[in-house]
């Protein structure tokens, strides 16, 4: 079996599917359904993708009805029942905005995600479900705290906390919240207030025996534990993550990140060459997904660890490259990692230089890469 598709990979294909609707272009349409059922068929687990993909099904049948007046399947038949023209449309316009947001988050372009966000905030209303508005809300903090705006991601987790409770079967999704609160609390230095609610989360998902939701836990603990300068009990985390069957078929960004902190923690307890093996698994795992960023930061921490003559001027290309990106957050931790490097080596003219350029991408990370 091949691995999962990301959910976002086909968000993305359905919101190009769904301007061929909107144009009317019916015989691309029809095409392109092919190759999105086939995607679906391989793509990571994420029921809101599947309610766009019905809801966009149900769209092009009605299109079908309008020209040919003879569809071949009674609209009866369709899992979303909403045959209103208008008001299909109106919650496609959201779920258009919301996938094209969530899309651009996960290629790391989150201002643009946030533009998209509030795009369909606007449209929410069209929502009827309070479980897909508390999904929206539980997003939306996603981002938030991705832009390290710590305060607004935590009012949006809270708000879609206190709806999930409200309902039987959403036990999952509270442990979702829980970690996301916990992860903000990491950028607000409340190390023992992420830590027992990171801890809750564990628990309870070895409780349920969720291997899906298992590995993040066991990564956001690690995160957190790197946070604190534990490296060792940082990596212990990590391992259990990547001893979690299907982690990286399952959740590939997460396995990218796992990745990632991993090879920053092995650095850091001067495991260098167990650094380096992990760096080729980065490499490759940005090749598959496509990922640019994370492709810069591995050859940031590469060229800073190897024997180049000529590293410190082909760093500043990558860093230019991830500034151009406007990847601010990303720049924030890693030009601190560069500055420490040579500040430990005694070069001090390369370190003062890559903590004026910490100081500007944290600042801009700050106002959301603005």
């Amino acid at each position: 079996m091949g691995k999962a598709v990301a959910s976002q990979e086909v968000a993305n294909m359905l919101n190009d599917w769904y301007i061929l609707m909107k144009k009317r272009d019916i015989s691309r349409s029809i095409e392109m359904k092919d190759d999105i059922d086939k995607a679906i068929e391989v793509m990571e687990e994420d029921q809101d993708v599947l309610l766009y993909y019905q809801m966009l099904d149900f769209r092009l049948r009605l299109l079908l009805e309008d020209i040919s007046q003879s569809a071949t399947e009674k609209l009866e038949a369709i899992e979303f029942h909403d045959n209103d023209p208008k008001s299909t449309d109106d919650k496609l316009n959201y779920y258009f905005y919301l996938f094209k947001g969530i899309y651009e988050d996960y290629k790391q372009n989150h201002t643009e995600a946030l533009n998209f966000f509030r795009i369909a905030e606007k449209r929410l209303g069209a929502i009827h479900s309070e479980i897909e508005k508390a999904e929206f809300h539980y997003k939306i903090g996603v981002l938030y705290y991705n832009l390290k705006a710590t305060w607004l991601s935590i009012h949006h987790i809270n708000i879609a906390s206190g709806i999930f409770q409200g309902y039987d079967g959403y036990a999952k999704r509270v442990i979702n919240c829980k970690m996301l609160i916990g992860l903000n609390y990491i950028d607000q230095f409340k190390f023992s207030e992420s830590e027992a609610l990171l801890n809750e989360a564990i628990q309870k998902t070895e409780q349920i025996g969720d291997l899906y939701l298992l590995p993040y836990t066991y990564y956001n603990m690690g995160f957190l534990k790197s946070k604190e300068d534990k490296h060792e009990e940082a990596l212990k985390y990590y391992n259990k993550a990547f001893a979690i069957h299907d982690f990286e078929s399952k959740a590939q960004y997460a396995y990218l990140l796992c990745v990632y902190e991993t090879v920053r923690s092995l650095l850091k307890t001067d495991s260098q060459e167990k650094a380096f093996q992990w760096m080729d698994i980065g490499f490759k795992k940005c090749r598959e997904m496509n990922s640019k960023i994370f492709d810069l930061k591995f050859k940031i921490l590469h060229t800073l660890y190897s024997s180049d003559q000529n590293k410190m001027e082909m760093i500043k290309d990558f860093v230019h490259e991830l500034e151009t990106e406007k990847a601010w957050v990303d720049l924030e931790e890693l030009l601190m990692d560069v500055a420490n490097y040579y500040k430990e080596k005694k070069l001090y003219e390369e370190a003062i230089y890559f903590y004026i350029k910490t100081d500007k991408a944290s600042k801009l990370a700050g106002r959301g890469g603005e």
